[in-house]
């Protein structure tokens, strides 16, 4: 069940970080943003891991720090998603939606180690045997198949959008990339969150 939680969530926040290029190339137009945005990204999810985590840990349980930090990447995809259907893209309104979806990232690299440390106590309490290394192993395993399920969606999905790298596409074009940006994300984190609520012992 951890693996599916952890494969659903870097499938999820994997599609975006493929698609923002496209975002900035073709829609906002202005590709020499994504660096300025990857890095924002970058400094939040750190931020996060650093400052966040750490004080939110002396108060609450891992599982609801977890939730907490689903909760905001579903909240940073829905509003990603509410911006769709404006008239046009910009840089403010991709980045704030993206710092949501950055906590729940750095959240999600400090308790994807914990819960799978937490496996193999657990699997030694039940079974009698403690499999560090084959556990442990299952981490990359899992960020390399998420890593893949989110390029093989990614590509199905500019075939689907008709995706053109020429300047000026149509407006039907830009929606529906918006859309490949926020639902199928949103979506895979939804079943994520409602997995990780069903499951009361990690």
């Amino acid at each position: 069940m951890l693996s599916i939680i952890i494969i659903l969530f870097y499938s999820g926040t994997n599609i975006t970080m493929n698609l923002a290029l496209y975002i900035f190339d073709n829609d906002i137009q202005r590709p020499d943003l994504y660096t300025p945005y990857m890095i924002i990204v970058g400094v939040t999810e750190f931020i996060t891991m650093l400052v966040f985590f750490p004080l939110l840990r002396k108060k609450i349980k891992n599982r609801f720090i977890m939730m907490i930090g689903f909760i905001c990447g579903i909240l940073g995809y829905a509003a990603l998603f509410f911006v769709t259907f404006m008239q046009k893209f910009t840089f403010i309104k991709i980045v704030i939606p993206s710092l949501l979806i950055a906590v729940a990232i750095g959240f999600a690299y400090v308790l994807i180690t914990v819960f799978i440390a937490n496996a193999v106590d657990y699997g030694e309490a039940k079974n009698g045997k403690r499999q560090n290394s084959m556990v442990s192993s299952l981490q990359t395993l899992m960020s390399k198949l998420a890593t893949s399920i989110s390029i093989f969606l990614t590509g199905i999905g500019i075939d689907w959008i008709k995706y053109s790298d020429s300047a000026s596409q149509a407006r039907d074009i830009l929606v529906r990339e918006r859309l490949l940006l926020s639902v199928p994300s949103l979506v895979l984190l939804v079943i994520a969150l409602i997995l990780l609520i069903k499951r009361k012992d990690l």
